[in-house]
């Protein structure tokens, strides 16, 4: 039965508005704003599937350790049942370290091989979510400290999918960000720095072609926005973490926030120092909005440097002016 021309209408009209629909939420996914919600969003998933994933397996293992304690506990009373230590001193203590060394053996295995990490049962999870949701973050992030990993199968095929969608998301939106942040500095810098200029360094810049119109943020200023949220990262970490001074704790911030994450020093190692779950949470989004910086600095200094290039080409007459307005 042919459709009526008033339906062939109708269905072209929601065609419209399914793609002008779509194309203004990839516009938004692909804006600021959206990029943001959207690795947020990917980072608080993916915690929510690795805490889904590893956190049985954990406490399966940390249940196997108590049985086999308990069992450890068993033999050896039976032992002292079966023999009496008071006239049987070396056969109870052959038998005896018999089975010491063979619970050694399954606590080593349980160790080194299934990753038990030694804790008990009613201890706090590796695998809760914040720690899985460090843990999305450190894998989307390339920061990987290694203190924590997935045990079982499904985890580590779900953390290289997790990594092929995630890493790219994440690498745009830092760059998007950072550059949002670049010109919000450049802005700033405008209007409170640039006032001081000399009128040496105006007529300096009369003399020399019209390489960059927008305003440059000096390479020291960028270097101090990098030290002060590193040092400002310091200082948290060191009131959290009580073996930790400022060389630690600024130490471990470029390390992560660098993404080269040794992993030889990571806050809430210690059973005590992270009791309270939101300091996971906190440690996550100072890593994201770390790099953010990174990228915006980064921007920054890639500019200054780029624009000295230039303007030195053009003094040793590698380029011409009208090249130089060309490029810029």
């Amino acid at each position: 039965m042919a459709l009526s021309k008033q339906t062939i209408e109708r269905i072209h009209r929601v065609k419209v508005l399914i793609i002008k629909g779509i194309k203004k939420f990839l516009t938004f996914l692909l804006s600021h704003v959206g990029l943001t919600v959207a690795v947020a969003g990917y980072g608080i998933v993916g915690g929510m599937i690795f805490q889904h994933i590893e956190a049985p397996h954990e406490i399966l293992l940390r249940q196997r350790a108590v049985v086999a304690r308990e069992r450890l506990n068993q033999k050896l009373l039976k032992l002292s049942e079966d023999v009496n230590i008071t006239t049987n001193e070396t056969l109870w203590m052959v038998e005896a370290e018999e089975l010491l060394v063979k619970f050694q053996d399954e606590m080593f295995s349980l160790t080194n091989n299934e990753g038990w990490d030694g804790k008990e049962v009613e201890d706090e999870l590796q695998w809760s979510f914040p720690g899985a949701l460090l843990y999305a973050v450190t894998v989307i992030t390339t920061i990987g400290y290694g203190h924590i990993a997935p045990k079982t199968g499904w985890g580590r095929i779900v953390t290289i999918l997790y990594a092929l969608f995630g890493i790219p998301l994440t690498l745009l939106c830092l760059r998007n960000i950072g550059t949002l942040l670049s010109s919000i500095v450049r802005l700033f810098y405008k209007y409170t720095c640039s006032s001081k200029s000399s009128s040496n360094e105006d007529q300096k810049e009369a003399n020399e072609p019209a390489v960059e119109e927008q305003v440059r943020v000096p390479v020291t200023l960028t270097f101090l926005i990098l030290i002060g949220y590193i040092i400002g990262g310091a200082i948290m970490f060191g009131l959290w973490e009580k073996e930790w001074d400022i060389l630690i704790g600024s130490y471990f911030c470029f390390i992560t926030l660098s993404t080269i994450g040794f992993g030889d020093f990571v806050p809430g190692t210690d059973a005590d120092s992270w009791a309270n779950h939101e300091k996971n949470i906190i440690c996550s989004a100072y890593l994201l909005f770390g790099m953010a910086i990174m990228a915006m600095c980064f921007h920054l200094m890639q500019e200054e440097v780029r624009l000295k290039c230039r303007r030195l080409a053009h003094r040793i007459g590698l380029f011409k002016e009208e090249l130089v307005k060309d490029i810029s």
